[in-house]
């Protein structure tokens, strides 16, 4: 027979494998983890500020292309006038 101690089913096995948070006090985890968590803050508010500035940076060259070397915007140029319907255009196909 084996030694009841060594079958990881066991009760004295299932009592090793419990997890370590149920052991741990709350201020233990956030003198552990807390340094992590406030350096994940950091990053991502990092993270944000820099597609903010992506964002804005997009915006400025796509106003700045909407611009004319005169500084006129282009889209408010006015447009081509229409073709003319004249007599001889008047009723043909194609």
């Amino acid at each position: 027979m084996s030694d009841p101690g060594s079958n990881p089913s066991s009760i004295a096995g299932r009592r090793k494998s419990r997890s370590i948070f149920t052991t741990m006090s709350t201020k233990s985890r956030q003198t552990i983890y807390g340094g992590s968590i406030i350096g994940a803050k950091i990053r991502a508010e990092a993270a944000r500020e820099a597609a903010q500035k992506a964002i804005r940076e997009a915006d400025r060259a796509e106003a700045r292309s909407m611009v004319d070397p005169d500084g006129r915007l282009r889209w408010a140029r006015s447009a081509p006038p229409p073709p003319s319907h004249n007599a001889s255009t008047v009723g043909m196909d194609g």
